[in-house]
């Protein structure tokens, strides 16, 4: 509790772009302006970026405001007997990567707002993407001059309704925060004198390496367990854990990932008992397994994971060694901090 505590007073800096929003009727609008549209469109917009980590500010065409952000998304419609066409233009204010455009022919009808929201995370999550991989931070921080610009031209696509309710989800963000309960579970010779329990765990998620696939991990984890020799004397114990490894990625189909972690460190383990003297213990630990993960949102990630631990207890001279092998299937949420 005391750590929970402690992590919770941790400020996290999310570093959301800035983005100015301008909404207007194209010239060939039938009906003209639409005030009403206007405002379902700004709100519904609005409402999008927000959930895609984006800070938007809704503005008229040319006013001062869009200088201060660091993307402009433009919007245009023209209304057509109970149709709206929808030109979304996304523009980086900084020129880091080619702006981008998507075209939307769509129904006045209940499901219009969710798919419009869709698109917007659509282009929201390809800038990130595109940013992603020229390795410059999606921030309020000024482009560094040795950032590259690319040369690739302005890119138009129309999609339409089907396809605007499947926008591509990013790859995971550079550093995360994951919590996780599980449950160890002892395998052979520890499965006769220690139960199935409750676990903890949290760990921290450091930025990728090559591809973006690969992230390092720091970790912190206990355990409160029961001892139990049948006949014998019995006790109970607490296992701190704390583990630094690697994560990898090595299926990512988006919105879905397979993950492989690995690490090793330390666990302290500490005992005491009426019937058994208390004593406490250090022991080297690895822990491996693979991990299933959905992304509901831009920034939040559900899994469910299986993992296999081995402790490697030793005598008072070190030797002889002996392992003791338990299984982890744990649940897990991770929220992208950056």
């Amino acid at each position: 509790m005391l750590i929970l505590n402690f992590l919770i007073t941790i400020p996290v800096i999310a570093r959301d772009p800035f983005i100015a929003i301008t909404i207007e009727p194209s010239g060939t609008s039938e009906r003209g302006a639409s005030e009403k549209l206007e405002e379902i469109l700004g709100l519904t917009i609005t409402l999008a970026l927000e959930r895609a980590g984006w800070t938007p500010v809704l503005g008229s065409p040319g006013s001062p405001a869009e200088e201060a952000k660091e993307f402009r998304l433009s919007v245009k419609y023209t209304l057509r007997e109970g149709k709206v066409l929808l030109s979304f233009r996304l523009e980086d204010l900084r020129g880091r990567v080619p702006e981008e455009i998507l075209i939307l022919d769509q129904d006045l009808d209940p499901q219009f707002d969710a798919t419009v929201s869709r698109t917007v995370e659509a282009l929201a999550w390809s800038a990130e993407e595109a940013l992603s991989a020229i390795h410059v931070p999606v921030s309020h921080d000024e482009a560094s001059p040795e950032q590259p610009i690319p040369g690739t031209p302005e890119a138009t696509i129309t999609v339409d309704a089907e396809i605007a309710r499947k926008p591509q989800r990013p790859s995971r963000g550079p550093i995360g925060l994951r919590l996780g309960g599980s449950a160890l579970i002892p395998v052979g010779d520890a499965g006769e004198y220690l139960q199935y329990v409750p676990r903890g765990e949290i760990s921290f998620l450091f930025p990728p390496g090559v591809g973006g696939r690969g992230r390092l991990v720091l970790s912190l984890s206990g355990t409160a367990l029961t001892l139990d020799w049948g006949n014998g004397p019995s006790g109970e114990a607490a296992v701190l854990q704390v583990g630094v490894g690697a994560a990898c990625t090595f299926i990512q189909k988006n919105p879905l990932g397979l993950e492989l972690e690995v690490k090793a460190g330390p666990a302290l383990i500490g005992s005491r008992g009426v019937e058994i003297p208390a004593f406490y213990k250090v022991l080297p630990f690895i822990q491996a397994g693979v991990s299933a993960g959905y992304r509901p949102f831009s920034r939040w990630e559900l899994g469910l994971g299986a993992a296999g631990l081995v402790f490697m207890d030793y005598g008072e001279n070190f030797f002889p060694l002996r392992s003791i092998w338990v299984l982890i299937p744990s649940i897990t949420v991770t929220r992208e901090l950056m």
